[in-house]
């Protein structure tokens, strides 16, 4: 009986009524303060993510900046939406180095990142940026503290030394093609996009780049292996916290746990990629698309902010 519960909570949450695709508000956002152009419609988006090496790099970018966890916000958005009347906040750290960007691009004359790799070495252009970044950060943006987690121009280095090898392309190849894992070990290289960072970028393009992504269900017989499922699971403490609540889910955890994953500077890293891997399981087990429940599960947490694991699982049993 309880498994069956688990299910329908598993079902809910892979169904969450507040997954919206179409919802482009938190990149538009940043696009607007960063004066570059937004998305009117989900298409639109997808079609610049499968065809534009450039936005990818954008993308990129973005998610580096933004999921990484640094705490300066804009007070306010430049394009007006009604994003920030809900207590969210656009994060400063992208929209500099996305300004600094466009002012470098503008100096060069370059319409397009390869034009501008073209203009000059990367080792000076990385410099030049990571200087402008600096300087619209604290002056524009009139935020503090640009540097205070070790951002330096090798982090840009890196971003374009990916651009100018290939690779961006790559990524986009190995993600279409069903190859997180191979995807994943791309992006591992990139300075300031680690374990969690990693998974966020993974799963959100294969939203838009496989046919399957957005859908409810999967198809087991051509999605074999969880496991690559797992790399487009990233773990927040929303999810974590959900997720544990439901027992089937935490039980399976336990089973996997060895006391290697209990060990060592950092353990949680090892936990939650357990913890990703099982969600992939379940979920498969299933037929049920596991990077839905991620983020019906985070949404989910968001709400439930303030409750504690037992009170999560009574709540998701409502209506499971």
């Amino acid at each position: 009986m309880s498994e069956q519960i688990d299910e329908g909570i598993i079902r809910r949450l892979v169904d969450h009524n507040l997954i919206d695709f179409g919802d482009l508000r938190w990149v538009n956002c940043v696009l607007h303060n960063a004066r570059m152009k937004n998305f009117a419609t989900r298409a639109e988006y997808d079609s610049a993510i499968r065809g534009d090496d450039n936005f990818l790099f954008v993308f990129l970018l973005v998610y580096s900046f933004e999921r990484v966890g640094f705490d300066s916000k804009l007070s306010q958005c430049a394009c007006g939406c009604d994003w920030y009347q809900h207590g969210y906040k656009t994060k400063s750290h992208p929209v500099s180095v996305l300004l600094a960007f466009n002012e470098v691009m503008q100096e060069y004359g370059a319409a397009t990142l390869d034009k501008l790799l073209e203009a000059q070495k990367i080792d000076s252009l990385a410099e030049k940026w990571f200087e402008r970044s600096t300087d619209i950060h604290q002056t524009i943006l009139q935020k503090k503290g640009f540097n205070k987690r070790g951002f330096n121009s090798s982090h840009i280095k890196s971003f374009l030394q990916f651009f100018h090898s290939g690779q961006i392309a790559q990524l986009r190849d190995r993600i279409t093609q069903g190859n997180f894992g191979h995807a994943y070990d791309l992006l591992d290289k990139l300075a300031g996009i680690g374990p969690k960072v990693g998974r966020f970028v993974v799963r959100d393009l294969a939203f838009s780049l496989t046919n399957w992504g957005k859908e409810v269900e999967v198809d087991r017989s051509a999605l074999r292996d969880p496991q690559v499922l797992a790399y487009a699971i990233p773990i927040d403490r929303w999810v974590r916290r959900v997720s544990i609540a439901i027992p089937t889910i935490f039980d399976r955890l336990k089973e996997s746990l060895t006391n290697s994953d209990l060990a060592g500077d950092n353990p949680s890293n090892r936990i939650d990629e357990k913890l990703s891997l099982t969600i992939a399981k379940v979920c498969h087990e299933m037929s049920l698309n596991p990077m839905r429940f991620d983020l019906g599960a985070y949404l989910f947490g968001t709400i439930k902010r303030k409750a504690k694991v037992d009170e999560i699982y009574r709540e998701l049993q409502k209506n499971a």
